[in-house]
């Protein structure tokens, strides 16, 4: 029997996932053959590409694929075009090369991973899910009258949306503003600012503390801050181990390291909470925040959250959420069906 098929791509930095959906009436249905998603290797557009031509194989003499969103890591100009921001390549990505591979001309589709991120947010929020699904650090006060959302993934980047709230659904907004150099907001930032300034690279941005990336050049600096030598790896394949250093509190660079990640996280969250007003709540997801669930919970993010002498009652209503669900994937696979539907894709 042959099905309408939705795929849904989250691609990564160093690994693409795909998830296949069955579209029903209430949405869409897990397809019977695939159990999870199907995931690769993938950080050129060329290992991209290869994969995009297994995943379309598997249906190619069964089903019929009606509509595909890729969420990738970077800007996308009107939905077409997209250059990932983690890759060393420079070629983008373009729709019309997706479609060549096999995939509906129309009907296929670019979105920042943010935006597909915050869409199943949203979408996950509004069917019932378990408790321990979310774990609130800061309750803030349930409003009266809902106000628009922030989702915030910390990973290999840092990505940002903010989601308005509307009538009748909600409209992710994809935000690039972790690109925005960094303020020295207390002397330990600007201690690790000014070891970051003497590289060639230059002052940091958000994205180069809270990041992934990050962790490694800013675990340099505290070593050379400290007078301590690394004693981890360098390069951007450090960033878990020094991460689980910092965890086990078994290097002290590490611990700081990770310590600034969070105060940072929290002012970023405090930028982004004050720019979407009304905001009603700040949800932080992705793969780090659940591998790192115990060291935040004892760290300053809420702390560095409220502290502003001008909006800091208006912070303190704002609850401040973990997610401990995978969004991305779902949130892609969502837009799929949507696109499905109309028959044409949104530019996002």
């Amino acid at each position: 029997m042959s099905r309408d098929l939705v795929l849904g791509f989250d691609v990564g930095a160093t690994n693409t996932r795909a998830s296949v959906g069955v579209l029903s009436e209430g949405g869409t249905e897990p397809h019977p053959a695939v159990n999870g998603s199907l995931t690769t290797e993938a950080s050129s557009k060329g290992a991209l590409y290869d994969f995009v031509v297994s995943v379309l194989r598997l249906f190619e003499d069964t089903d019929r694929i009606e509509a595909a969103t890729f969420a990738v890591a970077g800007p996308v100009e009107g939905g077409v075009r997209a250059k990932m921001t983690n890759w060393a390549e420079s070629s983008p990505i373009h729709v019309d090369e997706l479609i060549a591979l096999g995939l509906p001309r129309g009907r296929t589709v670019l979105v920042n991973d943010l935006y597909a991120g915050a869409r199943g947010l949203t979408a996950w929020l509004d069917r019932p899910h378990r408790e321990d699904d979310i774990l609130s650090i800061h309750e803030g006060v349930e409003s009266e009258r809902p106000g628009n959302l922030v989702f915030i993934a910390p990973g290999t980047g840092l990505g940002t949306a903010g989601i308005v709230r509307l009538d009748d659904d909600y409209l992710p907004v994809a935000a690039e503003t972790q690109h925005t150099l960094l303020p020295a907001f207390d002397d330990d930032v600007r201690d690790v600012i000014e070891q970051f300034s003497a590289a060639p690279s230059g002052p940091p941005s958000w994205e180069d503390i809270a990041s992934g990336v990050g962790l490694s050049r800013t675990y340099l600096a505290y070593c050379a801050i400290l007078g301590q030598p690394p004693h981890l790896a360098g390069g951007e394949g450090a960033s878990r181990e020094i991460a689980e250093a910092a965890l086990a509190g078994q290097d002290a660079a590490a611990v700081r390291t990770l310590e600034l990640y969070y105060r940072v996280l929290g002012r970023y969250a405090q930028m982004i909470a004050l720019t979407f007003q009304p905001c009603d709540a700040v949800y932080i997801g992705g793969a780090s925040t659940r591998r790192n669930l115990q060291f935040i919970q004892r760290s300053t993010l809420v702390e560095q959250f409220l502290a502003n002498r001008v909006q800091g009652r208006l912070l303190a209503e704002i609850p401040v959420r973990l997610v401990l669900q995978e969004l991305n994937l779902d949130g892609a696979l969502w837009e799929a069906a949507r696109v499905a539907r109309a028959g044409a894709p949104a530019s996002v």
